[in-house]
């Protein structure tokens, strides 16, 4: 399994982007790294000085591979803004003309954001994240 890791520093910055940027209704999602869990199972313990053993219990109910912040559909109204995907407010746009005549191109070519498609943190990058909230 996968998940997004996010500093709080991280997190405070893109409140900050979303208040500065922000339209109302928008969203705004930071591009961030992802690890696997056992990797931060690797990176807890060696922190922590943990004796505990790694047991693997597979997938629960309801719970995903990994995680996915932008789905397909929200990716093709969604701009790329660097270090953010801002996903606009649909403003419903009934004016069918655009959609039957004009035709409307596809603006991303990633079909969806998730930990599986993103950077992947090896244990001396976790490690180094994980640090900035033990220890700060």
């Amino acid at each position: 399994m996968t998940r997004f890791m996010m500093s709080l520093d991280d997190s405070i910055n893109l409140v900050f982007k979303a208040f500065k940027d922000g339209k109302n209704g928008d969203i705004f999602v930071q591009k961030s790294p992802a690890c696997t869990m056992s990797t931060l199972y690797k990176c807890l313990k060696q922190i922590l000085k943990s004796k505990s053993d790694f047991k693997e219990i597979g997938i629960r109910y309801g719970e995903k591979m990994h995680e996915t912040l932008v789905s397909e559909e929200e990716m093709l109204k969604t701009r790329d803004d660097k270090d953010f995907y801002i996903i606009k407010t649909d403003k419903k746009n009934e004016n069918f003309e655009n959609y039957f005549f004009k035709g409307k191109k596809m603006k991303n070519l990633i079909k969806t954001y998730s930990s599986f498609n993103t950077k992947r943190l090896n244990e001396r990058e976790l490690t180094r994240l994980l640090r900035k909230l033990f220890f700060n």
